[in-house]
């Protein structure tokens, strides 16, 4: 266990979602969650990447993410949520509400409403993802049917509850100076979709003894 690991395990969570403001040199959280299987890193800084200068449609994109969720759910995985020294909006642009060519409901079942990246998704760490209705809509048929061959059981695929794993939960992290995410992170028309009281924020550095240091920043 390295000095990230080590610095989010001891990290408080207490209803809110952790923000890493990361001020060390290369970036070491990102460094260690690429090398470590305990987590699953979405890029945000690509999505904006992907979205401006691939020309990916939105469709493809949230896909991909729901893909990268339903992973770090079904695995238990902490999903970390990258921006990189940038704003992603995940309020009014990355997100299914906003989105008007998504299909609304699943192929295979047209009773079932699904979702691929909800607006919200990243608040009180995720946990209302574990919820069977938040569960089933992000889950697609075939996800269902890897889960219920890997339990081993005989099963009816109907009358399976698919549920997400209790390890799972989503952290974020940022190279951006905290002076400037009110700014960018917690603006009114875009950002995140809620503002700062939902997270807990800690400055990421290292210490005298290369120790890495978290440092929690009170509220405004």
């Amino acid at each position: 266990m390295d000095v990230v690991e080590l610095a989010i395990d001891k990290a408080p969570f207490g209803g809110k979602t952790f923000f890493i403001v990361d001020q060390t040199e290369g970036e070491l959280t990102v460094k260690h969650i690429k090398n470590s299987a305990k987590y699953l890193l979405l890029d945000a800084d690509l999505l904006n990447l992907k979205r401006t200068t691939k020309r990916q449609s939105m469709d493809i994109i949230l896909e991909e993410c729901r893909f990268q969720l339903t992973f770090a759910m079904k695995y238990g995985k902490i999903l970390v949520v990258r921006f990189g020294n940038s704003m992603t909006d995940f309020k009014n642009t990355f997100c299914d509400e906003v989105c008007t060519t998504l299909p609304a409901t699943e192929k295979s079942n047209p009773t079932q409403p699904i979702s691929f990246l909800p607006r919200g998704f990243m608040l009180n760490s995720g946990e209302h993802l574990k919820e069977e209705k938040s569960v089933r809509a992000l889950f697609r048929r075939e996800d269902i049917v890897e889960m219920l061959e890997e339990e081993d059981e005989e099963k009816d695929l109907e009358d399976f509850v698919p549920t997400c794993h209790p390890d799972f939960k989503i952290i974020l992290t940022t190279t951006m100076s905290y002076e400037k995410l009110s700014d960018y992170h917690f603006h009114a028309k875009y950002g995140l979709p809620e503002g700062r009281a939902h997270f807990n924020i800690a400055i990421f550095h290292l210490g005298e003894h290369n120790e890495g240091i978290l440092t929690p920043v009170a509220e405004d």
